[in-house]
């Protein structure tokens, strides 16, 4: 699968991770500046965490245990290349149907952008108290779009019309646009996530909350404008700006007249600390640092001979290890001219790291050959092992004139790029 693909999955889980917490410990309560915060950040730490690379300092077993040698990088062969380009696969498939509903949900959105610059365009605007106020035609509501607030001043009385500018000019002034559009932005990748909808309908409902209490906090008057709310046409039309929305009135009257949260329960948000701390964990740590404790041995045919009994393993020594009676760097170009990259993992867009620790036995031939770091494919590890084993017979290192066994690491990188 592709890794943008893969990305985006795991955006995804984040963000589901995240609003599941929203709705079942926080979206009651009173905090409505907390809630909006709450939503902005986690619609971007869903998409930090995956693409942020962790760094753990551990002890690395490829420098304290073993003789490291200099990686190797893998890439698919031309015939590998050729083959995978010339399919149509499942993957392609599936990348297809994302860009072609990916380039719907940016067509809507700058639609619907578009649609308010023409009324900017189409109507004049008049100076009040810093913001551009536009009268707009009957059918449409009021509604504001940063800056810029339109009302529909023909149909409703002076008083409903009062209400509605505190309440657009509300909106203006917390820039609830800017939230929108990055919600727009955000589903043109994401748009196959059922949770960005609900938090899309989340972040809106908070809008309205802190909108609504900004306008009580001018006035006080929450009776009448409970029944300023009552009087307003259901069914307007949703999109990317910011109206006076009849479709959360229910809620918005609830929260108007429930009591506020105590303020002890702001620490309910510290919830999303941990929540971080685990994602980040889960999807970095486990990749870098994955380490197989019991040695997965590469079988070939046919078995090396039984190493010497109660062979001591040495890191450094007198005389090293030599390939063939070149250096290291002629084993890591044998190796490089060796692996081969597996089609299947070429197929399905799998690429990574695994480190191969092997020793070179007293009698010069490669045993004991392990990925003690993993890249997460069963594929390239088996593949980078495989090689390993099959090495041409060494001159064995020295230890005070005897021939001894050495212990190496070799890491090798299997890339697309």
């Amino acid at each position: 699968m592709n890794a943008l693909i893969i990305y985006l999955i795991q955006a995804a889980f984040c963000l589901a991770l995240f609003s599941a917490v929203y709705y079942l410990w926080l979206r009651k309560e009173t905090f409505h500046m907390f809630n909006r915060i709450y939503l902005i950040g986690i619609l971007l730490l869903s998409f930090a965490i995956p693409a942020f690379e962790l760094r753990v300092p551990v002890p690395d077993p490829d420098s304290l245990s073993a003789r490291l040698i200099d990686a190797v990088t893998i890439y698919p062969s031309s015939v590998a290349r050729l083959q995978n380009e010339q399919g149509v696969n499942s993957e392609s498939t599936l990348t297809i149907i994302f860009l072609t509903v990916s380039m719907v949900v940016a067509l809507y959105t700058i639609r619907r952008v578009l649609e308010v610059i023409v009324l900017i365009k189409k109507n004049e605007a008049a100076r009040y108290k810093g913001y551009n106020i536009i009268e707009i035609p009957e059918n449409y509501p009021s509604f504001s779009f940063f800056n810029y607030i339109f009302i529909n001043s023909e149909k409703d009385s002076q008083e409903y019309n009062e209400q509605v500018l505190k309440h657009e000019m509300a909106h203006a002034r917390q820039f609830h646009s800017a939230d929108i559009l990055l919600i727009q932005l955000v589903k043109i990748v994401n748009w196959f996530n059922p949770f960005i909808y609900l938090l899309e309908r989340s972040l809106k409902e908070t809008h309205e909350y802190l909108a609504d209490r900004s306008v009580l906090e001018q006035d006080g008057r929450t009776d009448r404008y409970k029944l300023l709310l009552l009087s307003q046409v259901f069914g307007l039309r949703p999109g990317i700006i910011n109206f006076f929305n009849s479709s959360l009135i229910k809620n918005r009257i609830i929260m108007m007249t429930k009591k506020e949260s105590p303020q002890y329960r702001k620490l309910r948000y510290l919830v999303l600390l941990p929540l971080i701390a685990m994602l980040t964990v889960f999807f970095n740590c486990a990749e870098d640092t994955q380490v197989i404790k019991e040695p997965a041995m590469v079988d070939v045919a046919p078995p090396p001979p039984p190493p010497p009994a109660a062979e001591k393993e040495f890191v450094f020594v007198e005389d090293e290890a030599t390939f063939q009676g070149g250096t290291l760097v002629d084993f890591r170009n044998w190796v490089a001219q060796n692996v081969k990259y597996p089609p299947q993992a070429i197929e399905n867009g799998i690429s990574g790291r695994t480190t191969i620790q092997f020793t070179v036995s007293s009698d010069g031939l490669v045993r004991k050959v392990t990925p003690i770091r993993s890249s997460g494919s069963k594929l390239l590890d088996d593949e980078a092992a495989r090689v390993v084993l099959s090495s041409p017979k060494w001159e064995p290192a020295q230890q005070g004139g005897v021939n001894v066994a050495q212990i190496f690491t070799m890491p090798v990188v299997f890339s697309l790029e």
